[in-house]
């Protein structure tokens, strides 16, 4: 796959053929690019939760927040969100609190209303698909060890 500008001159670098399913990402500066699986997306770092967090569904497939070590009510917004788009919430409870989570309206968990496991260190995990404007589908995988 060559990139060209409108001119049809080569920019960068020239890819070989990228098999069906896949999407070129580059690996850095100076070192080329290589193809991954359409549909996997990138996974942030940790992130220090706030009361209003903004979760941007353009940034990231998969978000680790963890939860700082005093307690708070942990409160996301959703923003830039396309239905069909599904992500992936991590959260890791902090020191020595046990934060609480208020999810955005619209937001449906199985089971009903998922907070997060009140232990020291607890991982949980929410996997929400966007299914129409303002209204999400999830579901919990909590207390993982």
């Amino acid at each position: 796959m060559d990139f060209k500008r409108a001119q049809g001159e080569l920019i960068g670098s020239t890819l070989p053929d990228i098999t069906p399913g896949f999407s070129p990402v580059a690996l850095g500066p100076g070192l080329g690019y290589a193809a991954k699986p359409e549909g996997c997306g990138a996974v942030t770092g940790s992130i220090t939760a706030t009361a209003s967090e903004v979760i941007d569904w353009s940034t990231s497939t998969i978000f680790n927040i963890a939860m700082p070590a005093t307690t708070i009510t942990w409160a996301p917004t959703f923003v830039n969100v396309t239905t069909g788009q599904s992500i992936v919430i991590v959260t890791t409870q902090g020191g020595t609190s046990a934060s609480t989570a208020s999810w955005p309206t619209g937001v449906k968990m199985s089971g009903g209303t998922k907070g997060l496991t009140a232990s020291t260190g607890a991982i949980d995990m929410f996997t929400i698909t966007c299914v129409a404007a303002g209204v999400y589908y999830g579901f919990a995988s909590q207390a993982m060890s």
